[in-house]
């Protein structure tokens, strides 16, 4: 069209059979992205990869960037560049695992600048009853690089007697700090933000259970974290415990 934004589109679509060598490919949520900045406009769209019968899938999410150019009056659209979103990961083998992991890249982030976190939750179910979750979150901010990496694995119904081990957990991060609680950045739950005056950092935690883990479960952590020079900026001990979480025969629960 003559006027801003020149270009849009209500649909997407394709026909005929989509292939990366000789596995099927599925290309899914096209859509044309709102104006962005230097006149900008990019494609978005979903490629899914399907491997070994379907078990295994591979997807990715990308952006194909174009710009708009004007030439005496004369408008027309150059490439300038693909952006990568995030790539996908999923397996489903029967009776033996399942896998889902993901990648998300991200640039100019107010918190992290550049990079990516990726997190991956793996669980197996032939001859034992252990999932495992792991994130990892790798960048640069202004001058300095940062990464920190987390994981936790649960055991299932537990090893031990009265006082059962449920799993392990533990980690290690370098140029960040620790910045409160938050169960969706990483497996055991603690939250970190990139600090240029911070230097490496390790932590080690077991998860436990008293009796019936529905009634008291907690987790018990060391962690030790020193300043960019070396010195020790802290040590400790920490943990949490919940208690009478759900109550058999009670319809509601309770958390202490």
């Amino acid at each position: 069209q003559t006027e801003a934004p020149y270009i849009s589109a209500q649909y997407f679509g394709y026909t005929g059979e989509v292939r990366l060598g000789d596995f099927p490919v599925t290309i899914s949520n096209i859509a044309l992205s709102a104006p962005l900045a230097n006149n900008e406009r990019a494609i978005s769209m979903t490629l899914k990869v399907h491997l070994h019968e379907n078990e295994f899938t591979g997807s990715t999410r990308f952006d194909v960037v174009g710009q708009l150019q004007e030439n005496n009056s004369i408008r027309s659209w150059q490439f300038k560049r693909v952006e990568l979103k995030e790539v996908e990961i999923k397996a489903n083998v029967k009776d033996a695992f399942t896998l889902d992991g993901k990648v998300t890249f991200h640039e100019d982030d107010p918190v992290y600048g550049d990079g990516f976190a990726g997190t991956i939750k793996a669980i197996f179910t032939k001859g034992v009853d252990v999932s495992v979750d792991v994130n990892a979150v790798f960048g640069k901010k202004n001058t300095f690089r940062y990464w920190y990496v987390d994981g936790k694995a649960d055991l299932g119904t537990g090893i031990g007697g009265f006082i059962k081990v449920q799993g392990f957990g533990g980690g290690a991060y370098y140029r960040m700090k620790k910045d409160g609680y938050d169960p969706a950045f990483s497996p055991t739950g603690m939250k970190y933000t990139p600090d240029s005056t911070a230097g490496l950092g390790v932590k080690a935690a077991v998860i436990f259970s008293v009796g019936d883990k529905k009634l008291a479960k907690g987790e018990a952590a060391f962690e030790i974290a020193f300043n960019r020079g070396g010195g020790m900026r802290y040590i400790g001990l920490f943990g949490y415990a919940k208690m009478l979480g759900n109550i058999p025969g009670l319809g509601g629960s309770v958390t202490d």
